[in-house]
């Protein structure tokens, strides 16, 4: 889509390159026609057959300067001359130009497995080139007018010195930046290359010296008048005011039409809306009609610094994409709040749309920019990268403050159950399921994400029925069983970078087409295919607007491939729930709570990402053996419904509902965005403790110079850092402990619960037999252990239950998570006196306090749990507002074994995260980059051997008293999977 460039310099520094290798060919080409006495300098110069022709190569760049190089076809015997005649030609003082006297100044590399009398004669035949070669370079051969850079070089005066010398021609190439505005000399003009996607162009002249021809100046001018950039600003002004006033028409409209259709209304505006802003903002960045490319060749001239140019090159290429997209969504909130019924007011909606204009848009821009300064400032290229990275999840977390909309994890329940089974008989491996609270936005959807998690919003889950729910649940499970979240972010990717691999495509096809041919006998019409072929693609190549063009055919093909897998998964759900009537009411239903209509036409279609929801409805009805009598009358009553305007679908009673946690809850979601925020702090704080001590450690060594020494400081660096990490990880974990404990004091204060007693202890809670991670945890609740008489009661944010003195049958010490510092939990056998429940869970003293005390803590508290035990008539009664709990009943709790964090899937993912931190510090710090990334994959080596050999062993309970299978059998089942 972009051809990016480095610097303001990158061009230049480009062309330098390629000016050096000149030098290479010319020896190459030398070599080729020597004779076999190498001594013998006239041999190639006097051979019957060539013509003397000197070389004169000028290289601009954008502010008039140029690198000179100049080759002779033999020696001239004074260099005088032709140094004075060509430093007036290009305005030099003389001297700038110089014969290069060291051949080793020319090429510094030579063959180590040469012989010494090779070297000799190479360098030999280097001088002897160096001989014939002039090179500078010219600070002002070309002067701005008005932003343009001419100039005339008149070389009359060096053409006769290098006639002088022996030459019978001379050719002069010029290579310049692109520009808008380009005139030059087209006498002896024998090549030029001057395409839209070239970075350069190229002139190439042949001068004759022979005879009476007399040389005639070379007029070269590039650059952007006044008017071109002009014109630049007014197409930029027309990209961001033509959408604008689009908008503002387009939602006087939708609200004038919205009395009658409010539906209607609101899916119009919102296609075309999403057409034009989605185009505007494409063919800006792709092409801009020339006027970003103008733009940035402006900026480029003007002679800024490099953090300025770049600033100003990558706010030219994006800012005002996301400018336009934001002013545009701001003119159409009056469509939002009046059609679609949100509950956000202008200042909120605002900034939900700040934060995520600026999520996108911020990290862009500095990513961009540190690829513009990769390679003149690569410091500061790997410090913005870094900053990028850090802005992107600054972001994150501002948004889910702003949006007060935070996933919750569904770790227990009826419906959390059900798609666990449902998975389950489709063969698909589900993580997670989460609880998106909707809050003012009223958005009623489900997703599945590639990472095998499933997500409902609980407006859908308020309003839908548990055979409906069933139904999307099952649609989303059908996407994970095709792998369709991972096939549609593929092809989103293939179809946005579909332009950078045109030419390839390009080649492909080509050589497709001349297979074929090859087998035709030579013709007129096998050229004339040939020749409109290669005329055609060449055209299509030098079409400004072809990057667009190319984008939008390749989200074309996305938008239809996103159709065709909501078919399948369609039709999948069918198969699974065997209730195709249930699935199409909750289509109907999800319509109606998000104001859309279940029908367009096929051309509306073509932009979306779903088909129309009748054309669903029947596809589904087709698949699941639904009478079409059947189909109708679910349609018609839904026509029936929606007739009048603030119609909603038949209330689904309370009992026919899935029942879900309060997820938008606002203290809820605080909590769980504080503690996602701290997750995020903590493991890279734990990854900085992989690379910086052996980094500093490399640095120490520069310094002190350690001479032998240092290999041995280095490896000893290794172990070192290995006890860093494991004493890191023990005390990031029990950082924040007392805070934690502040806010659930202050949620229980509002709920008017008396826990936080100095007699209460704060414990971490798991309801399995066996160590298991909640997501990063290794407990799935926090709350207060309560001792009174007779009753052990835990009070805790997910769940709340008292357990009798006659209830539990054994209190021990067992083992924790896997780690080189070892860990201890509290395991709890139970039984209900009354009723066949029973069970193992785990606890772990989360109250604040130091790590080094934390295991004679741990089993201080596991102490008084058993003097309890014995002594428990000796406790206080039961507090009143704790009476009614009742034993524990929870069900089947979601989780992973210990295990899973040694696999391989997981490592490459934490590695994903170090080498690249490993890279930066490297390049920052200027340490070795293969000693910091070694030093991180050994390491990550060795604390991934605990988890490797982990295994379940039981806690070692006492026998039981009585009966005890059902407790046993509940301890096995947690031992036989990562997810239960």
């Amino acid at each position: 889509m972009r051809d990016f460039r480095y610097s303001v310099q990158g061009d230049e520094v480009k062309a330098h390159k390629w000016l050096r290798m000149l030098p290479l060919l010319v020896v190459l080409l030398a070599l080729s026609c020597m004779a076999q006495n190498a001594d013998d300098d006239d041999s190639p110069d006097d051979a019957a057959g060539f013509r003397m022709t000197a070389s004169l190569w000028l290289a601009f760049d954008r502010q008039g300067a140029a690198d000179v190089n100049v080759d002779l076809p033999k020696s001239p015997q004074s260099w005088d001359a032709l140094r004075s005649s060509l430093a007036q030609a290009l305005h030099c003082p003389v001297e700038h130009l110089n014969n290069p006297s060291d051949p080793a100044s020319t090429f510094t590399s030579i063959p180590k497995q040469w012989t010494a009398a090779q070297r000799e004669r190479y360098l030999k035949q280097l001088a002897q080139i160096n001989q014939r070669r002039l090179t500078g370079k010219c600070d002002a051969v070309l002067a701005r007018r008005q932003g343009v850079m001419s100039g005339d070089i008149d070389y009359a005066a060096f053409a006769a010195e290098v006639a002088r010398a022996g030459a019978e021609e001379l050719s002069v190439s010029i290579t310049f930046p692109e520009a808008e505005f380009v005139d030059y000399t087209r006498t002896g003009l024998v090549s030029e290359h001057k395409r839209s996607d070239a970075s350069r162009a190229y002139l190439m002249y042949r001068i004759p010296l022979a005879g009476d021809a007399k040389p005639a100046a070379l007029h070269l001018a590039f650059g952007f008048r006044q008017a071109d950039v002009n014109r630049a600003f007014a197409i930029l002004a027309g990209f961001i005011l033509l959408p604008l006033l689009v908008t503002m028409w387009m939602r006087h409209g939708a609200l004038t039409s919205g009395k009658g259709d409010p539906t209607a209304a609101w899916f119009g505006f919102f296609r075309t809306f999403n057409l034009l802003v989605t185009g505007a903002m494409l063919l800006w960045i792709t092409s801009g009609f020339g006027a970003r490319d103008v733009l940035q060749h402006w900026i480029a001239g003007l002679g800024l610094a490099t953090w300025q140019w770049v600033t100003a090159d990558v706010l030219t290429l994006v800012g005002p994409s996301f400018l336009l997209y934001f002013l545009c969504v701001a003119m159409s909130y009056p469509v939002h709040a009046q059609l679609r019924g949100s509950a956000w007011t202008w200042r909120e909606f605002m900034a939900q749309q700040l934060v995520t204009v600026g999520g996108k848009a911020v990290p862009l821009m500095l990513a961009l920019a540190s690829l513009e300064i990769f390679r003149q400032e690569l410091e500061v290229s790997v410090a913005l990268l870094i900053t990028a990275f850090a802005m992107m999840q600054g972001f994150v977390y501002l948004k889910l403050r702003v949006m007060k909309s935070y996933p919750q994890p569904l770790e227990t329940g009826e419906l959390r159950d059900r798609i666990f089974a449902l998975a389950g008989r489709l063969g698909v491996k589900v993580r997670q399921v989460f609880v998106l609270p909707a809050g003012k936005g009223q958005v009623a959807n489900a997703y599945a994400a590639k990472s095998k998690i499933v997500m409902f919003t609980d407006y859908l889950l308020q309003h839908l029925s548990k055979r409906e729910v069933d139904g999307v649940a099952a649609h989303e499970l059908a996407h994970l069983l095709h792998k369709h979240p991972a096939k549609l972010g593929a092809a989103f990717a293939a179809a946005i970078f579909l332009p950078t691999y045109f030419t390839w495509i390009l080649g492909i096809l080509t050589g497709l087409i001349g297979i074929p041919l090859t087998f035709l006998p030579a013709s007129a019409g096998r050229s004339m295919i040939l020749h409109w072929w290669f005329a055609g693609t060449g055209a299509l190549a030098d079409w400004p607007q072809k990057d667009f063009a190319l984008v939008m055919l390749g989200l074309s093909g996305f938008y239809f491939l996103s159709r065709h897998f909501e078919n399948v998964a369609d039709a999948t759900a069918v198969r699974l729930t065997g209730d195709p009537e249930a699935q199409i009411t909750g289509l109907l239903r999800l319509s109606r709570l998000n104001f859309m209509p279940i029908q367009w036409g096929k051309l509306s279609e073509s932009w979306l990402t779903h088909p129309s929801m009748v054309r669903r409805a029947q596809r589904i009805a087709a698949a699941g053996g639904m009478a079409p009598e059947r189909l109708q009358e679910i349609l018609v009553q839904y026509n029936g419904e929606a007739i009048r305007r603030d119609a909603v679908m038949p209330t689904v009673a309370d009992e026919d509902r899935y029942a879900v946690p309060v997820a938008n809850d606002p203290e809820i979601i605080r909590g769980a965005v504080g503690r996602r925020a701290m997750a995020k702090l903590k493991l890279w704080a734990l990854l900085s403790v992989y690379v910086f001590p052996p980094a500093l450690c490399w640095l120490l060594i520069q310094r002190i110079q350690m001479g032998p020494w240092a290999m041995a400081v280095l490896i000893a660096a290794v172990p070192v850092t290995a006890v860093l990490v494991t004493l890191a990880g023990v005390w990031l974990g029990n950082a924040g402990r007392a805070r934690e404990k502040r806010r659930l004091l202050r949620r229980f204060e509002r709920e008017h619960v008396s826990v936080g007693r100095p007699e209460d202890v704060l414990v971490g809670f798991a309801p399995t037999a066996f160590p298991r991670l909640f997501g990063s945890q290794y407990h799935w609740d926090s709350g207060f252990l309560v001792f009174a008489k007779d009753r052990l009661q835990f009070v805790g944010e997910k769940t709340r239950f008292s357990l009798a003195n006659a209830e539990i049958d054994g209190i021990v010490m067992g083992r924790g998570g896997p780690s080189w510092w070892k860990f201890e939990r509290i395991y709890v056998r139970w039984k209900e006196a009354a009723g066949p429940r029973n069970g193992v869970f785990s606890l772990y003293l989360l109250e604040p306090g130091s790590m080094w005390t934390a295991k004679a803590r741990v089993r201080e508290l596991c102490q008084r749990l058993q003097n309890w035990q014995t002594q428990s008539q000796q406790y206080s009664a039961v507090r009143a507002e704790l009476a009614e709990l009742k034993s524990p009943n929870l069900g089947e709790v979601t989780c992973a074994s210990p295990a899973s964090v040694g696999k391989l899937r997981v490592n490459v993912r934490i590695m994903g995260y170090l080498l690249p931190l490993a890279v930066g510090v490297g390049i920052l710090l200027h340490v070795a980059i293969w000693y910091l990334c070694s030093t991180a994959t050994v390491l990550r080596v060795f604390h991934s051997i605990p988890y490797w050999r982990y295994r379940d062993v039981p806690p070692a309970f006492a026998p039981a008293s009585g009966s005890d299978a059902d407790s046993k059998a509940r301890a096995a089942s947690a031992s036989t999977g990562d997810s239960n």
